[in-house]
């Protein structure tokens, strides 16, 4: 199953449509019931995301020069996402550090320790605050608060939202809406006979190959598939 101008699609259908009916058709794909469309310039990141008759879920994300693309059932993503909050530690890090060092530099001048004249004592003082708060403002601006849907057998990213972007009240409409059909798909879904894990293994394998997903995560997931968590 593809999309029109879509190059290559990932499609998660586990392989053995008659085992389990999740593989997606043309009857499944008349309307987008759901979508949010997701530009942040900052981290170069594009995303839209739709959901066709509240069953199929497709992705197009661009980051940077990179573009991918995921199509898949509903019933195949956990509807518990995972929150996950991010940001830059090294600027973090380099703001505590200047910040210390202008404290530092204030107190051995209180002291007496260096004989410099107070108005370059203060200029240096006052350049050192300057790229703390500097450091602190960048920090701020790496911050991300991200809400992560796994896939249902491996447990493995599969969507990651910008819980900002386009705006909160637009973020928390679509990801509700989304934890609310995907957990009615799951619902009526039937879970994979053990002839169809090493499929369900192999379609995360391709997550991996394609950058979805790392080696670490495409390991755990043949685990948990196997597993049969």
């Amino acid at each position: 199953m593809s999309l029109p101008g879509v190059a290559e699609t990932i499609t998660l259908d586990s392989g053995e449509s008659s085992a389990i009916s999740i593989t997606p058709n043309k009857d499944d794909m008349k309307n987008v019931t759901l979508e949010l469309v997701q530009n942040n310039k900052l981290q170069k990141i594009q995303r839209h995301i739709k959901v066709f008759d509240h069953k199929v879920l497709y992705i197009k994300e661009k980051i940077g020069k990179r573009a991918r693309h995921i199509l898949l059932e509903l019933s195949l993503i956990d509807d518990k996402p995972v929150r996950v909050r991010d940001f830059n530690t090294a600027t973090l890090i380099a703001a505590s550090a200047i910040g210390v060092l202008a404290l530092f530099t204030f107190y051995i001048h209180t002291k007496g320790i260096l004989n410099v004249p107070d108005i370059f004592m203060y200029a240096g003082i006052g350049i050192l605050c300057l790229a703390s708060l500097a450091c602190f403002v960048l920090t701020a601006k790496s911050y991300k608060n991200t809400w992560v849907f796994k896939s249902a057998h491996g447990q493995v990213p599969v969507l990651c939202l910008d819980s900002n972007i386009p705006n909160k009240t637009v973020f928390e409409q679509f990801t509700k809406a989304l934890m609310n059909n995907a957990g009615l798909a799951k619902e009526v879904h039937i879970k994979p006979k053990p002839e169809v894990l090493p499929a369900i293994v192999g379609e995360h394998r391709r997550l991996f190959e394609k950058g979805f997903i790392t080696e670490e995560q495409f390991d755990q997931s043949k685990k948990n598939i196997l597993s049969g968590k």
